[in-house]
């Protein structure tokens, strides 16, 4: 058997994927806390890897370790069983390979470092007194509400308190999301000033409401102190600030560009960009995430023949395609999967967008053995988009028009 074919042969023997069942309740428009970005802001990226030395596929092998859980956990929203006794699953279990964002919190403000993410609404960080923070390194920091100058604790009837899918009311808002694998965070609401930025240059932004996590068993988090979520619900970052478009660009590591994220401002793209419309998952309420309307895929220089339903959500809420920051490799529903077996795809979007893919986003050479691994793998509920082949891109979420704009690939430097 060649090298290539083992190797592809370990991917698919490590593919166990059955996501739990989970339930949730209907979220509130949390309109009160809606304020427009002016200017907005952008703030450089961390890679949870950038202490740790890791060949390209090392970063890929770990890449796809971690996939495997957190498509445990994006299927459980649209998994749920509306009739079984209320237990909220969070939607997501991030792993290894993400990049986090600086952000300082209070006033005196302290440094701490959230995963981004695309697949999840609420904003937590790990705080004091913290009951149980069981997490993945050394030195980690905390936020201490009772050193903050500017923190305020939510009521049990404002909206950002009836906007979470399950709270309880003893010692102010408290919140409780158990990821289904013993991972969980719980706390209470609160709002405080947040300051993003850098370069000696930082926005601050009062009133952001968040979870102070005080039980935190979150073995997902690596380098990470809590996750900063980008998604549709009302309790991201984005709707709280009434956003209409944010983006980031996510270097591989091996270039000398580093990585960014940036609110209400547009990066400047100065390459080729396609527009690929986005939309809602309408049959399960609530999910945060960002569907994009693909159509077909080529093969090398064959488009394949799928049926029209390939690709659609279906009624059960599975299906479909998202992309989703938090998932490093792309996973493809099984039947498309299969057919892939040549180093060229093209995926072909509604309204005519084609997105080429760069074969070194997709092959990864182990140059010690001369094996390839495939930074693909088969998924049967839906499929998404994930980092690896969007490297080195502009990836725009402009929400008022529902379209993410992509540019070609080229480096993170002229945004």
């Amino acid at each position: 058997m060649n090298p290539f074919s083992l190797a592809l042969l370990v991917l698919l023997a490590l593919l166990a994927f059955y996501g739990s069942p989970a339930t949730s309740t209907s979220r509130h428009a949390f309109d009160n806390y809606h304020r427009p970005v002016q200017n907005g802001f952008r703030v450089k990226l961390i890679h949870v890897d950038s202490g740790v030395s890791l060949t390209k596929f090392e970063r890929t092998q770990r890449a796809i370790e971690s996939g495997k859980n957190r498509m445990k956990r994006l299927s459980a929203p649209l998994m749920a069983d509306p009739s079984a006794d209320y237990k909220f699953m969070g939607h997501l279990e991030p792993g290894g390979n993400e990049l986090v964002l600086p952000v300082y919190i209070g006033n005196p403000p302290v440094w701490m470092q959230l995963i981004l993410d695309t697949g999840s609404d609420l904003i937590w960080a790990q705080s004091l007194p913290c009951k149980h923070c069981d997490l993945a390194y050394d030195d980690p920091l905390f936020f201490d509400p009772s050193n903050s100058s500017t923190f305020s604790n939510v009521s049990c009837s404002s909206e950002l308190c009836k906007s979470l899918p399950y709270s309880k009311c003893t010692k102010g808002c408290e919140y409780q999301y158990d990821y289904g694998d013993n991972s969980t965070t719980r706390g209470y609401m609160g709002t405080d000033t947040f300051q993003f930025g850098d370069d000696g240059h930082l926005v601050p932004i009062p009133h952001i409401g968040f979870g102070c996590g005080l039980d935190n068993q979150a073995l997902f988090l690596e380098e990470a102190d809590g996750i900063l979520g980008l998604g549709r619900g009302p309790l991201s970052l984005i709707s709280q600030l009434g956003a209409k478009t944010f983006s980031y660009c996510m270097a591989d590591g091996y270039t000398s560009f580093s990585s960014f994220f940036m609110v209400g401002s547009l990066p400047n793209i100065s390459r080729p960009t396609i527009s690929i419309p986005m939309m809602r998952n309408p049959y399960v309420e609530d999910v945060p995430y960002y569907y994009v309307s693909i159509e077909g895929i080529t093969v090398g220089d064959t488009l394949i023949p799928l049926p029209n339903s390939t690709f659609e959500i279906r009624k059960d809420g599975t299906g479909g395609m998202f992309v989703d920051s938090g998932t490093t490799i792309t996973f493809l529903e099984k039947e498309v999967f299969e057919l892939i077996e040549v180093p060229r795809l093209i995926f072909h979007f509604k309204g005519g967008a084609d997105l080429e893919l760069d074969p070194e986003s997709y092959f990864v050479e182990d140059f010690p053995v001369g094996a390839f691994c495939l930074a693909m793998m088969p998924y049967e509920v839906f499929s998404v988009l994930g980092n690896i082949q969007l490297y080195n891109m502009y990836v725009v979420y402009d929400l008022e028009k529902e379209m993410l704009i992509v540019s070609s690939s080229g480096g993170c430097g002229d945004g």
